[in-house]
């Protein structure tokens, strides 16, 4: 669908279907046919190992990586793009959507003394402070931190601005601490307006009630999100039922955006599109795309998330 749409707009390319298998004994003969060397983008392979010996055999061409990978899958590969956000880069996004939206509001970074967590404090931390370095209209220039307990919020509560909206970035995945700070959030939000930004692994916290994270505005980023209300999305499932006679399930929604996306940088740009990757400009359906290269000598990650709004029991982007 995607590549028809393509066609429309004056795309000329020749398309193969290879089918690589789950592993190493499929996909092996085929990527070592001749014929790989000559192709100049790859939507798969799904496995490493598999991107691997393509990224070894097929030097002139892009390959994408569709779907969840480590982002050492990139490590010396100049040519390869991961496009499924991993949690590193959803907290970048976090930091800079909270820094463009709030700077002049109270941002308060939380800090508990959780270990195993300290690393990735240090990481949000280092994003808000350069996402809001680029605000001239921000409140301060530094964010200030609150050291909470997983018994008591003291250091939290004294740091709270009863005039302006106060948002608390909280990098943590530790349930007991997480649920804690919650329960005893919801009573302050009358006295104070608190919005809680926290990480896609809320989402399966089951022991967190939807609607205290409704009461507290929680804000969480997420690699895909499909919102059945926005009319392009209900225009494409139409679409998708009437040509398949199926559901457009998750790959359908993943193959239709990278297709288009990367088709798009292909027919825009050429086969060196890679190098003017910000040029490019897609409207997807569930996901975006900022991709950065990792270092001179790897590839790509995609820098780009999408933040969720918890509101009216359910789940929302935000725009």
């Amino acid at each position: 669908m995607a590549l028809d749409s393509l066609a429309g707009q004056g795309l000329r390319a020749e398309v193969r279907v290879y089918d690589v298998g789950e592993d190493a004994r499929t996909w092996g003969p085929v990527l070592r046919k001749q014929e790989i060397r000559d192709i100049d983008l790859f939507l798969g392979p799904f496995h490493r190992s598999a991107i691997d010996q393509l990224a070894a055999t097929a030097r002139g061409a892009h390959i994408v990586c569709p779907v969840p990978q480590s982002n050492k899958l990139i490590l010396g590969h100049p040519s390869v793009s991961k496009v499924l956000s991993g949690r590193p880069d959803q907290l970048q996004h976090l930091a800079r959507y909270a820094a463009s939206t709030y700077a002049r509001e109270n941002i308060l970074l939380i800090r508990p003394d959780i270990s195993s967590e300290k690393e990735l404090q240090a990481q949000m931390l280092r994003a808000l402070q350069d996402a809001l370095l680029d605000r001239p209209d921000r409140l301060r220039d530094s964010v200030l931190i609150a050291r909470p307990g997983k018994k008591e919020i003291t250091d939290l509560t004294r740091q709270l601005d009863p005039l302006r909206e106060n948002i608390l970035m909280v990098p943590s995945e530790d349930v007991e601490f997480v649920s804690g700070l919650i329960t005893k959030l919801i009573p302050l939000q009358g006295k104070y307006r608190i919005k809680v930004f926290g990480l896609a692994a809320w989402n399966s916290m089951e022991v967190i009630e939807p609607g205290d994270l409704d009461k507290l505005h929680v804000h969480v980023p997420v690699a895909t999100f499909v919102d059945y209300e926005d009319p392009r999305v209900q225009h494409f499932v139409r679409a998708f039922r009437e040509r398949f006679t199926a559901d457009a399930g998750p790959y359908a929604f993943l193959g239709f955006d990278i297709a288009y996306f990367y088709g798009t940088a292909l027919m825009q740009e050429g086969r060196d599109f890679e190098e003017r990757f910000n040029l490019i400009s897609t409207q997807p359906l569930h996901m975006g795309f900022r991709l950065k290269r990792m270092g001179q000598e790897n590839g790509f990650g995609n820098e780009s998330s999408v933040v969720l709004e918890y509101r009216d029991l359910g789940l929302h982007r935000v725009r």
